[in-house]
């Protein structure tokens, strides 16, 4: 047991004042002898003995009244193994302010809940204390050390909520650092939050938790967990350009155990709502939705999903952008000038409207500069050098697309290596020299997949369309791995598309003494289409981030600034107006092997980016919520301190949080028991008086 206001147990020196006034007051009193009376006092002896024996209770009942007085101003406590000293202290206090304390709550959010506790335990420091606040949400940021606890109030009341997970480690981490070089005694540690169960918890904490701190974990949730949120976003394989159908599809989850009818969800392109739905959900289920819309205009588009409003809104927006190329610059490779100029003339006339088309033959490809082009199309190129092979290489990492079509020319080793490793496209060894004529020349590519955007204009419900012949081929490289787009009924796949890179190769080329696919109208849209697809993949739904991911883009190969704008815009109905951007940071591009590019450690807070030039749009991505802040499952007591130590003090949606702060940090304080006893004495006294008369 301690004291914590000690100075009060001299206050039990007045115990003796009832004493003193006992002996004080007794009469001295002269026996004399009365034989008339000496029958009665026989028989008031037994009274006489009770009532000395209740003067002598209402003595004792009084000492005790006062030294209870005295004890409840000297504030006993029983204490632990732990119990605080009252020399200064140290306190750090880690804030989680991430997406998820944006949740409803009683008294407006959680995070304002938070914001008012940690006031509270500030408000209990005293002079000679000293307080550090860290924020966990993205990188962690320390406030203070304040040790004038008004700034202290400053600084909490103008903390926003963050825009990424809590990073504990990092804020335990820091923790370690600053309580290891302070001088108090005591040193004490208060983590606010909801305690989500991320995966950050299944990580070891032994090594950032000192035994010699004190820690506080305080715990808040909200009672309401009705939350529909947009998981992620998907753009289908697809073709973009003017007038073609578009399609997004969007993944929506329900967080809640109850189920969800008619809610609403809408699609915003370019500042405009196109298209709404509604949608029922099952306890904790998914569903999928699609819109397509056909912009009819080339460049930047953007848009969101949004949702109805619920008891959790970080996650009722999803942000998007894509492109829809101005210009495909496209750069056509051929060893013969009879190859060269069937490129040429499937892509190079004017009619082929946007494709701005390059040829060159391989003596010239090593001195060209790929990061000017979007396509790059080899027609029966013979063999690859090894710089050939790191060139393509890195124009494939860039995202940008490739064209392969393999002749009677190619050397096939030479290929498949670089194309195994780089696409997962295996080629097998070439079917040759069907007789000229012969009908097993002919091949019915009755595989063709419809569903794919290049050969969709085939698909039935477009019957204005010619239908795709039986082509001959002399030679042709039967093909494995990736996505198959075309089979020949007898030797399998010529077309096949990389899973992992935008990459499309055929097992035969354009040249006529391997194929007749040259001579046929079908060869102008299947090449135009593959152009356009490959030029489009990079651009739909390929540059959105999760807030607090690190964004890496690269630059155009012709851009001369080195410094960059950076802008978060909202609600804007055209990305060239920055004038109202809510962001607007300097960002210095970096010069890399391939090229120069930007490196941003932290995507912020949801919503569409633009890194300009003074002029000119560099380029566009969008950021999003990250869905693991919309799951509601929490850590519980004995979670928690599995974690941090199991001598923790765990406090749960406490409204009086100074009370129970104190009880943990000096004791379970027994004044009120004391005040108490006390009274019902007092009462006694009271009654033992009203007798004794």
């Amino acid at each position: 047991m301690t004291f914590l206001n000690s100075v009060f147990l001299a206050a039990l020196a007045a115990v003796a004042i009832p004493l003193l006034i006992h002996f004080l007051s007794r009469r001295r009193i002269k026996i004399v002898d009365f034989s008339s009376l000496k029958f009665l006092m026989t028989m008031q002896k037994s009274k006489l003995r009770w009532l000395k024996i209740l003067e002598l209770l209402l003595l004792i009942i009084r000492m005790m009244i006062i030294a209870l007085i005295a004890l409840a101003f000297s504030r006993p406590a029983l204490t632990g193994r732990h119990t605080a000293s009252h020399a200064p202290a140290s306190v750090v206090i880690l804030i989680d302010d991430s997406p998820s304390l944006d949740r409803l709550s009683a008294g407006g959010t959680l995070f304002e809940d938070i914001k008012r506790g940690v006031i509270e335990i500030v408000d209990m420091l005293k002079p000679g204390d000293e307080v550090t606040l860290i924020g966990l949400s993205g990188e962690t940021i320390q406030y203070g050390p304040y040790s004038d606890f008004d700034r202290a109030h400053e600084t909490i009341n103008a903390m926003q909520s963050g825009f990424s997970p809590a990073d504990y480690r990092a804020g335990l981490t820091r923790v370690k650092e600053i309580l290891d070089n302070s001088h108090n005694l005591n040193r004490e540690v208060y983590i606010f939050s909801d305690f989500q169960k991320t995966p950050d918890w299944e990580n070891d904490f032994s090594d950032v938790i000192d035994k010699n701190y004190r820690y506080f974990a305080l715990k808040y949730t909200s009672d309401n967990n009705d939350n529909i949120g947009i998981d992620n976003i998907e753009f289908p394989s697809q073709l973009l350009a003017p007038g073609e159908e578009f399609e997004i599809k969007a993944r929506l989850k329900n967080y809640n155990d109850k189920a969800v009818k008619g809610r609403l969800v809408e699609i915003f392109i370019d500042g405009e709502k196109r298209a709404q739905t509604s949608i029922d959900l099952k306890p904790y289920g998914n569903i999928e939705t699609a819109f397509s819309i056909i912009p009819e205009q080339p460049g930047d588009h953007h848009g969101y999903f949004q949702l109805e409003d619920d008891e959790y809104g970080p996650d009722n927006r999803f942000f998007f952008n894509f492109n829809i190329p101005r210009k495909i610059n496209v750069l056509g490779v051929a060893e013969s000038p009879a190859d060269a100029r069937m490129l040429y003339n499937i892509l190079g006339r004017t009619e082929t409207g946007y494709i701005e088309f390059s040829g060159v033959n391989m003596s010239g490809f090593s001195q060209k500069n790929l990061d000017l082009y979007d396509v790059i199309i080899l027609n029966d190129i013979s063999s690859l050098s090894p710089g050939n092979i790191n060139n393509l290489s890195a124009f494939m990492k860039s995202g940008k697309g490739l064209f392969i079509l393999l002749g009677r020319n190619s050397n096939i080793d030479s290929y498949r290596q670089f194309l195994e490793e780089t696409t997962g496209i295996l080629v097998e060894n070439p079917v040759l020299n069907q007789p000229t004529g012969s009908e097993l020349s002919y091949y019915p590519l009755k595989q063709f997949d419809l569903t794919h955007p290049i050969f969709s204009i085939y698909s039935p419900q477009h019957l204005e369309t010619s239908e795709i012949p039986s082509l001959k081929l002399y030679s042709y490289y039967p093909l494995s791995g990736g996505k198959s787009l075309a089979d020949i009924d007898r030797s399998g796949s010529v077309l096949n598309l990389s899973d992992n890179r935008a990459v499309i190769v055929a097992g035969f080329s354009l040249d006529i003494n391997s194929s007749d696919i040259s001579v046929h109208s079908f060869i102008v849209p299947f090449m135009i289409r593959t152009t356009e697809y490959l030029a489009s993949s990079p651009n739909a739904g390929q540059e959105y981030y999760l807030s607090g991911q690190s964004v890496n883009l690269n630059l155009p190969a012709d851009l001369a600034a080195s410094s960059l704008n950076l802008n978060r815009l909202q609600n804007k109905s055209e990305l060239n107006d920055h004038t109202n951007s809510v962001d607007n940071i300097t960002i210095e591009a970096l010069r890399g092997a391939y090229g120069s590019f930007v490196s941003i450690p932290h995507a912020g807070y949801p919503g569409f980016y633009v890194l300009s030039t003074k002029t000119d749009t560099v380029a566009i991505y969008s950021v999003n919520h990250d869905s693991r802040e919309s799951v509601a499952e929490t850590l519980d007591s004995k979670g928690i301190k599995n974690r941090l130590g199991e001598d923790l003090v765990f406090i749960e949606n406490q409204t009086d949080i100074s009370e129970t702060v104190m009880q943990a940090k000096f004791g379970f304080e027994l004044w009120k028991y004391c005040i108490l006893l006390a009274l019902l004495l007092l009462i006694a006294e009271s009654i033992l008086v009203r007798k004794a008369r």
